[in-house]
């Protein structure tokens, strides 16, 4: 398998001095079969210092010629790790490089999938951050922006879709050629292609073709109404505050199972993760309201990113943060899930909150020494602190000033690369504040300020003092909201809602003083800033002993105000996880239910594993019982009985799942679809309670992609020493797709099989450094994320340890080792307190 060239900044800045690339002409063969195909690259470029030397990345297996200027390039010693390398280069450059590629096992570069539903091929390319190199030669970095042609070969069923429409096809008795209009300036990993046997609609707004793509298997569950709605509302909401149009002629979205990411952000041509993006299952609220985020956070990036792109890796942050603010205030302003910032706040913001805390934490604003390094910081820190800080940024400077500086940048930089200045410059323009604070504060510091009020009252219970204290460096400027809320029965009311500015170590609040001191004092209650919330003791034995918010919004901030608590080890883990237990269950806001799991999962690994199965069958019964309350058909109970199959474990809840399995005892309006069944069986296999033979019955019920990787989510999930060294051997194997191993992965860690994982910890960590000597850098990269679910203890702090002891690690693995050791000790010092 060939690798790839992980280029320097400093390679990048050089090389970008010296060319300007003109255009790329691409033909790709795909009739070759299943394990090579075809690449030929003509690359026109200019050279400043003619005479001057430089390379081009070729991830090929081999390259069969090359010629610059018609004269034969020497490709002997060729090494894709080092690129091509090229030498006296004239004023005015044509190198055509002809080169067989593999189709990758890993999603990255392009990818090759057979469906099982019908055992037809497709193909997709996913190239960010480099990996345009490993289909055809390019000068694989963001700011050497070109036009591309495409033109494939492939067999003559299929339908091959690109960035740009097709402009011409020749078709013979077993193959087709086809040739795609000519993209203008655009980065290489933002070029794209799909294809196969695809199913596909279409439909036009406003003068732009849109396309919809998928397995011909997965048509009948295309909601194309509704994805073509979300798209045109998304499309009219960006124009009417963008100012520039979208520049393309069509916008082609493509749902492809087995895919590495959520979504990638290729021009004109986004490409989802099948799961995400087509429901063959009935899906609830919380995932349809993730997709429409995810659909607008991907369109955001054909202004933030494609049209406008950072010039290098160290500027992640002005595409993907932009891309999640708008997405989520695009989700908020134009669909039904009006509270798409409560979903970000208990969900997103404590995943940055928790980055942020680690040791491996960055600036949002990272230098990025080379590429593997960049792509590592495609993180919490770069879309969510991110994203929150632009909610911040949005709320001072006001959304009209806001988004008036960001027409101006697209006006000036289209189809062009940009920096941090060059957006500082145009919302100052456009606002006339001054930004310094801005870079100083919050994208060149790591971690994030707390805030708690202190209150004095008089006799008659009257406010005499507010303040607002700040810790943390530095002091940063936050535009917040002080909520004053008082019980009203079981639930807690605003009576008053003050916007404040707090600047340094202290705030006064004059503004408050003699309101009647409320039940309960909530700081940043719109969550306008990324700052973590106290609550003072009055407040928090409010909401301790029985009410939080009746805004959705403020009871996320509680939620993760509570959840720090616990993280900081004030609040016990089992403490947090009866609240969840107690409280939860009254909440009707799908989005705060689903996302709670996420804090919940985290949480129950710092519980003694003596008392995890207790602790889990306390929510698994909240959980029944909650959906049993819920509207028989609605979502929400979909939800909660999702929920409940996460920590089902015992023998009275698993005595549940079997009667919902068999179509016995299901609550009123429950339907026990395909996905809510691979729910139950992966519940009862980590329980303990699935036999083989059920297990392969469900297999053979359920022949498609998806059913065979969550076949395989099952098998590994079991509760059987034999079952997890039967999985093991899947991971060992090196031919294992990325795919594969992210299923059995998923369901190899669970929470409280400790005793079975434990002597897999020092096995893990060989088996990633396997991965990565064999060139399988994908698959390591995935594995590492896995640590963090390591058994809590001392014997897996020491394996963390002895990994982390020898200094040639891969940085990119080392980051991920170190952030697992953290939260191992965490949790164990929150186990020692209980």
């Amino acid at each position: 398998m060939a690798v790839t060239h992980n280029l320097t900044h400093d390679e990048a800045r050089a090389r970008s001095a010296l060319l300007d690339v003109d255009s790329y002409s691409v033909d790709l063969d795909l009739t070759r079969g299943d394990t090579l195909f075809g690449s030929t690259t003509s690359v026109r470029f200019v050279c400043a210092t003619p005479g001057a030397a430089t390379f081009i990345e070729v991830s090929a297996e081999r390259i069969v010629s090359a010629s610059l200027n018609g004269e034969p390039v020497d490709v002997s010693g060729f090494d894709p790790a080092e690129g091509l390398r090229l030498t006296g280069l004239a004023a005015d450059n044509t190198l055509v490089i002809v080169a067989e590629f593999a189709y990758s096992d890993d999603g990255e570069g392009l990818y090759r999938l057979t469906d099982p539903a019908d055992g037809s091929t497709y193909l997709y390319t996913h190239f960010e951050a480099n990996n345009a190199q490993r289909v055809y030669a390019c000068f694989d970095q963001p700011d050497l922006k070109a036009r591309f042609t495409f033109t494939v070969t492939l067999p003559s069923e299929w339908t091959a879709v690109s960035n740009m429409p097709v402009e011409r096809r020749a078709v013979d008795a077993d193959s087709q050629t086809v040739r795609f209009a000519e993209l203008p300036r655009t980065s290489t990993y933002l070029t794209a292609l799909c294809a196969g046997p695809l199913h596909h609609v279409r439909d036009t707004h406003d003068g732009i073709e849109l396309g919809l793509y998928c397995r011909a298997s997965m048509a009948e569950h295309l909601d194309a109404a509704e994805l073509f709605a979300l798209t045109k509302g998304g499309l009219d909401h960006y124009h009417r505050h963008f100012g520039v149009r979208f520049p393309l002629p069509k916008y082609d979205q493509v749902a492809m199972p087995e895919y590495n990411s959520g979504a990638t952000e290729n021009f004109g041509c986004v490409v989802y993760a099948e799961q995400l993006f087509v429901f063959s299952s009935a899906p609830d609220d919380s995932a349809l309201e993730r997709r429409a985020y995810i659909m607008f956070h991907e369109m955001a990036h054909m202004w933030f990113g494609d049209l406008v792109t950072p010039r290098w890796w160290d500027e992640t942050w002005l595409k993907e943060a932009f891309a999640t603010w708008a997405g989520l205030w695009t989700t908020a302003e134009t669909t039904r899930f009006t509270h798409a910032w409560t979903t970000f706040t208990v969900g997103e913001k404590n995943a940055a909150y928790t980055a942020d805390d680690r040791p491996t934490t960055h600036p949002v604003y990272a230098a990025v020494p080379d590429v593997k390094i960049g792509r590592a910081n495609f993180d919490a820190i770069t879309y969510c602190k991110g994203g929150s800080i632009l909610r911040q940024l949005a709320a001072l400077l006001g959304i009209d000033d806001f988004t008036a500086g960001l027409r101006d940048y697209f006006a000036e930089h289209a189809f062009d690369v940009a920096e941090f200045a060059d957006l500082r410059a145009a919302l100052e323009k456009a606002s006339g504040q001054q930004l310094d604070d801005l870079a100083r504060q919050w994208l060149s510091t790591t971690g994030f300020n707390r805030i708690s009020p202190r209150i004095t009252v008089d006799e008659t219970g009257a406010i005499t003092a507010l303040t607002i204290e700040q810790d943390g460096e530095p002091a940063r400027r936050h535009r917040i909201t002080i909520g004053l809320y008082d019980v009203e029965g079981a639930v807690l009311r605003l009576r008053r809602r003050e916007p404040v500015t707090v600047d340094g170590a202290t705030t006064a609040v004059t503004a408050l003083i003699g309101e009647t001191r409320p039940d309960v004092v909530l700081l940043d209650d719109t969550s306008q800033s990324y700052v973590g919330v106290d609550l003072d003791d009055t407040s928090l034995r409010t909401i301790l002993t029985g009410a939080l918010p009746d805004d959705p919004l403020a009871r996320a901030v509680v939620w993760s105000a509570l959840w720090r608590r616990t993280r900081e080890l004030d609040l016990a883990p089992e403490t947090f996880l009866d609240l969840i237990a107690d409280r939860l269950p009254a909440d009707g806001h799908t989005a705060i239910v689903s996302t709670m799991q996420y804090l919940t999962a985290g949480t129950i690994r710092a519980v003694d594993d003596s008392r995890k199965t207790v602790v889990a069958e306390r929510l698994a019964e909240s959980y029944a019982r909650a959906t049993d309350a819920a509207d028989p058909g609605s979502r929400l109970q979909l939800t909660w009985a999702t929920a409940f199959t996460r920590y089902a474990r015992a023998a009275t809840t698993s005595r549940i799942l079997r009667d919902w399995l068999t179509g016995t005892n299901v609550p009123d309006g429950l339907r026990v679809d395909q996905s809510l069944r691979w729910d139950i069986v992966h519940a009862l296999a980590a329980a303990g309670e699935l036999t083989d033979n059920e297990l392969d019955s469900e297999a053979e019920r359920d022949t498609t992609t998806l059913g065979r990787l969550a076949a395989l989510t099952a098998r590994a999930a079991r509760r059987d020493a034999e079952a997890k060294e039967e999985s093991w051997r899947l991971l060992e194997d090196p031919s294992l797709s990325a795919a594969d191993q992210r299923a059995i992965l998923s369901g190899f860690w669970q929470f409280d099989q400790s005793e079975l994982l434990r002597p897999y910890v020092t096995r893990f960590l060989d088996l990633i450094d396997t991965l990565w000597d064999g060139g399988h850098h994908e698959r390591a990269g995935h594995a590492v994320h896995f640590t963090t679910a390591f058994p809590t203890g001392t014997d897996t702090i020491e394996a963390l340890d002895r990994w982390l002891s020898i200094e040639d690690r891969p940085a990119t693995l080392r980051r991920f080792v170190t952030e697992a050791r953290s939260e191992a000790i965490l949790r164990q010092r929150s186990m020692i307190r209980d």
